[in-house]
C-alpha cells in the first residue's frame, strides 16, 4: 500500500516540477527529479519509520520536500526562482487531530525531516508557559528569546492555549501570539513554526488575528486511528517491551479484535488505547509467569481478552464518574443560588 502511495507521489512530483529546470534536456530533467524524489522518500522513511497510518501526511510532505530541494538546487546554481515558485513551501505548519492520534509525535517527526533536508538545523519544543509571562514586558522577552533561534523548527504544543476566550485583561497569551505571527512573516527570519492543537480550538484561535491562517503554509490533519493501525501499534509496543505474541495472535486476529471490541470507544482514546491494553494484558502475563513458571514472555489471546475486560471496565467507571460530575454541576447551576439564599436565611432567622 505504501509502495503504491510512494509511486503515485513520485509521478505527481515529476509532473508538477518538470517545468522548473529550464535549459536541461527532458531526460536529464526527469533523472534529476527522480533522484530528488527518491532522496526525499528515503528521508521520510527514516523520520517516520516508527509511525503507522500516515500515508496522506507523508505524501504531502514528499511533494513539499521535493519542491524545497529543487529550489535549493537552483539557488546553489545561482539561478533565479521560476515563476510561481515561492520559497515558503516548507515555512509554517499546523498539525491537527483529536486526542491520542499522535500530533506531537508527528510534529517531532516533521521537525526531524526538515532538519534532514536542510530546512532547519535544530528542533525546539515549547508550550504556553515558555512563551507567556505573568506581568507586562515578560511575555515579549520570553517569546522573542525563543524566536531568536535561527533556522530552528519551533514546535508549539497545545498552541490553542495561547488564546483563552474570556480571560482577564492580565492574560498575555494574545500578545505572545502576535509576536509569533510577526516573526513568522519577517523576511530575515528563517525559523519554522509548527502549531499543534485540536481543530476547533485552533480555528477559534485563528479568529484573533486575520493574518494567522495566511502564515500557515501547510495544514496536516492526523486521522483517527483505525483498527488496522491500532493492531500495528500494539505489535510494535510488544516488541519494545521485549515480549512476543502467541502463534494464534496474528495480525489479522488483532485487527478483528480491535474492530469488534473497541469500535465504540476507539476515537475517544486513539493511540493510547493499544498502549493501555498492552499494560493490562501484561498484568495477566506476569501472573502466569509467577503461578505457572511460564518464562516465554508470550502474550496469549486469553491475556489480551482479560486485559480488554479490565480496560473496558475502567472506561465504564470513568464514564460514571463524568456523568456524576455533570449531574452535580448541573444541580448547583440550577439550585445553587436558591441554596445560598436558604443558607443566609437560616443563619439570620435560625430556621
Amino acid at each position: 500500500m505504501w509502495f503504491l502511495a510512494t509511486l503515485a507521489t513520485s509521478v505527481i512530483v515529476l509532473v508538477i516540477y518538470s517545468v522548473q529546470l529550464p535549459g536541461l534536456s527532458s531526460r536529464r530533467r526527469r533523472s534529476e527529479l527522480k533522484e530528488i524524489a527518491h532522496k526525499v522518500d528515503v528521508l521520510l522513511d527514516r523520520c517516520f519509520a516508527h509511525l503507522v497510518g500516515l500515508e496522506e501526511v507523508r505524501k504531502e510532505l514528499s511533494k513539499s520536500g521535493v519542491g524545497f530541494l529543487l529550489r535549493e538546487k537552483r539557488r546553489m546554481e545561482g539561478k533565479k526562482p521560476g515563476a510561481g515558485n515561492g520559497d515558503d513551501a516548507l515555512d509554517h505548519f499546523m498539525v491537527l487531530g483529536k486526542p491520542g492520534v499522535g500530533k506531537t509525535t508527528v510534529a517531532e517527526a516533521l521537525a526531524k525531516f526538515l532538519i534532514s533536508i536542510g530546512r532547519c538545523d535544530r528542533m525546539k519544543k515549547v508550550s504556553r508557559a515558555d512563551l507567556v509571562g505573568s506581568y507586562v514586558g515578560q511575555t515579549e522577552r520570553k517569546a522573542k528569546k525563543i524566536l531568536q533561534n535561527k533556522k530552528s523548527c519551533i514546535i508549539i504544543d497545545e498552541a490553542y492555549t495561547l488564546y483563552q476566550p474570556g480571560a482577564s485583561g492580565s492574560d498575555y497569551g494574545k500578545i505572545a501570539l502576535e509576536i509569533i505571527l510577526l516573526a513568522m512573516s519577517a523576511k530575515d527570519n528563517d525559523i519554522v513554526v509548527v502549531f499543534i492543537g485540536y481543530e476547533g480550538a485552533m480555528h477559534e484561535m485563528g479568529k484573533v488575528n486575520d493574518g494567522f491562517w495566511r502564515r500557515i503554509t501547510q495544514s496536516l490533519t492526523i486521522p483517527d486511528l483505525t483498527a488496522v493501525v491500532m493492531a500495528a501499534i500494539f505489535e510494535k509496543k510488544v516488541e519494545t517491551k521485549y515480549l512476543s505474541l502467541a502463534p494464534d495472535v496474528t495480525t489479522k486476529w488483532l485487527e478483528t479484535f480491535f474492530e469488534e471490541n473497541f469500535k465504540a470507544v476507539g476515537q475517544n482514546h486513539n493511540g493510547s488505547l493499544p498502549v493501555k491494553l498492552l499494560g493490562h494484558a501484561t498484568h495477566y502475563l506476569n501472573a502466569r509467569v509467577v503461578t505457572e513458571g511460564d518464562m516465554t514472555l508470550r502474550l496469549t489471546r486469553s491475556d489480551i481478552e482479560n486485559g480488554r475486560d479490565d480496560l473496558l471496565s475502567q472506561f465504564r467507571m470513568l464514564d460514571r464518574h463524568v456523568d456524576f460530575s455533570v449531574h452535580v454541576s448541573q444541580f448547583f447551576k440550577n439550585y445553587g443560588q436558591q441554596l445560598v439564599f436558604e443558607g443566609i436565611r437560616w443563619v439570620i432567622c435560625g430556621k
